[in-house]
């Protein structure tokens, strides 16, 4: 499970493509497809480097009018499920 305090950063079994704005991902480990929505790929995008999760919730609250809470909420489910797909890792 991860936590705001967490460092997070892509993993290397992935490859990236951006279609109409948007950015596609194949992970080569199951050669599956994931599609991002914008702020799926904001997101994916404040990941060239490694960055905490909580930094990535506040980079997101200066982008969009949103609640904290809801903010973090949303942001969590979708990075856990990057997560658990392998398709980024905690920064040891």
């Amino acid at each position: 499970m991860l936590s705001e305090k967490n460092v997070i950063q892509k993993s290397d079994n992935s490859i990236e493509s951006t279609i109409d704005g948007d950015i596609v991902l194949m992970n080569l480990d199951n050669n599956e497809y994931y599609s991002m929505d914008d702020i799926g790929s904001a997101i994916w995008q404040m990941l060239n480097e490694p960055k905490s999760i909580e930094r990535i919730i506040n980079e997101l609250l200066k982008q969009y009018k949103v609640d904290r809470e809801v903010c973090a909420k949303d942001t969590m489910k979708f990075l856990e499920q990057l997560y658990d797909k392998g398709i980024i890792k905690i920064n040891e």
